[in-house]
């Protein structure tokens, strides 16, 4: 990456135990574990063997549901015949065998589904799995009877329960000592949720973000209203909100991930940042290099993270590797530094002047996370300027546009630096016509 000019100017999972996903759109859209267990009478559930505890009271799955003809944003949160996989938590005291297990059937409320559609219920289950002894995870699933499209909320609605499923704690639980019994509350929530977001990436759903869209008015163009992996766009997050935005330019909970050029969310861009100054990836580094990474680290030492380069990886929202919602792509420089066709400068253009203020007074609120440097994984000039991948190429590097202290500056950067990415509405640039 050419920071030449800067030097010029100054010398992820299911979520257990989550709560704030939004309250119900109605008073009787709650479903506590009173009205649960009327549904089992006559159910005896199978309690775990001694010497082995789930260690998660409570369980929450998350789907996006959402329909908004506004920002033309449709996603269907449904739940397929194959079933949503959740993690539970368990301890043990040895090595041993888990029986299967499938929880008495909730019929889903037909009011809380997409087409008013009677009879679908869900079920919690798991089948024989091998526990190690200590603390550990193991996959169950929610199935449905068939498949489950949840009930369109509109983006700026309250989200919904739309079912509660038990679970044996320990091998005291019943269902006459509901107290001794486990909960998961599925819940119904609005927004535009992440490519991955119900995709498991290293054996874990890391990925559940939720973003919203937000339109500069001179340029007519939509965009996420945050960076990909911004911590006020992460579910599982205590400072989960996904309408919130930077409210400083080095507020790091907006900083987001960090990615390789063209490469999938794999889990090498994520990043726990600390502070203004500090960020921790979660995965390590490796110097190996691979056109399709079956590995989370950050591959450094060399221009490029691939062995063969590949300039379609990001050129549309269809690209192989696409890293934005359905929709949505890494904005492109169609025709080299300084167009005014550029899509980041035509944001920047619409500003009253490229100054911190500027930026946060803008529809995108940028952060300035700095980059990840490709030789020896430190984080650079996080807080001071932001630097942002485009779509677009030159030669064997891609378009960049890095931005602070008045300057914003269109540049080329070689692959495998980690830069932030922000995603931008697809629209027919002929007309600049969002659709």
């Amino acid at each position: 990456m050419n920071f030449k000019n800067i030097f010029l100017v100054v010398s992820t999972i299911i979520t257990i135990g989550m709560t704030g996903c939004g309250s119900d759109t109605n008073s009787n859209a709650t479903t506590n574990r009173a009205s649960a267990l009327q549904d089992l009478t006559g159910v005896s559930l199978a309690p775990l063997p001694t010497g082995v505890t789930i260690t998660a009271p409570t369980l929450t799955a998350t789907l996006v549901s959402t329909i908004d003809t506004t920002y033309d944003v449709d996603v269907d949160g449904n739940i397929p015949l194959s079933g949503l996989v959740v993690k539970v938590s368990y301890h043990s005291d040895r090595n041993i065998t888990l029986k299967g297990f499938i929880s008495p059937a909730f019929t889903i409320n037909a009011n809380k589904t997409e087409n008013n559609t009677k009879g679908v219920s869900l079920t919690l289950q798991w089948s024989n799995v091998k526990l190690s002894a200590g603390d550990g995870y193991f996959d169950a699933k929610i199935v449905p009877s068939a498949t489950y499209h949840a009930k369109k909320l509109g983006l700026n609605a309250s989200g919904y329960t739309a079912a509660t499923l038990l679970y044996p704690m320990d091998h005291n639980s019943s269902v006459q000592n509901s107290s001794s019994m486990g909960q998961l509350d599925l819940k119904v929530i609005a927004g535009i949720p992440d490519r991955n977001f119900n995709v498991l990436t290293n054996g874990q759903y890391e990925h559940q973000f939720v973003y919203m869209p937000v339109t500069n008015t001179f340029t007519g163009r939509t965009w996420l209203n945050n960076n990909l992996g911004a911590e006020y766009a992460d579910l599982n997050s205590p400072d989960f909100n996904p309408q919130q935005q930077a409210t400083a330019t080095n507020d790091y909970k907006a900083y987001g991930s960090l990615f390789q050029w063209g490469r999938e969310a794999d889990g090498h861009e994520l990043i726990n940042w600390k502070d203004i100054k500090t960020g921790v990836s979660k995965y390590g580094t490796t110097t190996t290099k691979s056109d399709n990474p079956d590995f989370p680290e950050f591959i450094i030492g060399d221009g490029d993270w691939r062995v063969t380069p590949d300039d379609t990886l990001w050129a549309s929202e269809s690209s192989p590797n696409s890293v934005c919602p359905a929709g949505y792509r890494v904005p492109l420089d169609p025709n080299g530094a300084k167009d005014s066709d550029n899509e980041f400068f035509a944001e920047f253009n619409s500003w009253s002047s490229q100054d911190n203020r500027s930026v946060l007074s803008s529809d995108l609120k940028l952060s300035m996370a700095g980059y990840r440097n490709k030789d020896n994984n430190r984080f650079v000039y996080v807080g001071l300027y932001g630097v942002y991948w485009n779509g677009s190429v030159n030669g064997n590097s891609s378009r960049s546009i890095y931005f602070g202290n008045g300057i914003n500056l269109l540049d080329t950067s070689s692959r495998a630096y980690g830069l932030s990415v922000r995603c931008i509405k697809k629209y027919k640039s002929a007309k600049k016509k969002l659709v």
